[in-house]
């Protein structure tokens, strides 16, 4: 064991986590007890199995993020990672800095 690279987060500026409908709800409860003064927001996407392209059906972000916002996306399966670039692709279209997102995935 080593050192490891941490990012303290401020309690004042709250995560923004977003978990990708329905399995991200598995893993928002426990973002909640680990980041109280969090937002959430929800993307829901389906993806046709001929063309296995997602199609977003729910989008609750918010119309703009702040350059400075946290952003934690939670999916806990990604097979293609396709599903998981659209959403992002579409939180940073709304202002999100890439360099601010984490994505939070159990199986991949």
């Amino acid at each position: 064991m080593g050192p490891a690279d941490v990012t303290c987060v401020d309690p004042m500026q709250p995560v923004k986590v977003i978990p990708i409908l329905r399995a991200g709800l598995v893993l928002l409860e426990q973002a909640a007890t680990l980041l109280p003064a969090s937002e959430t927001y929800h993307l829901g996407y389906v993806r046709d199995d001929d063309t296995l392209q997602a199609t977003s059906y729910l989008n609750k972000l918010p119309a703009q993020f702040k350059p400075d916002d946290l952003v934690l996306v939670a999916d806990p399966m990604l097979a293609t990672g396709g599903t998981m670039m659209q959403a992002l692709k579409e939180i940073v279209s709304r202002g999100a800095d890439p360099a601010n997102i984490r994505v939070v995935a159990v199986v991949a």
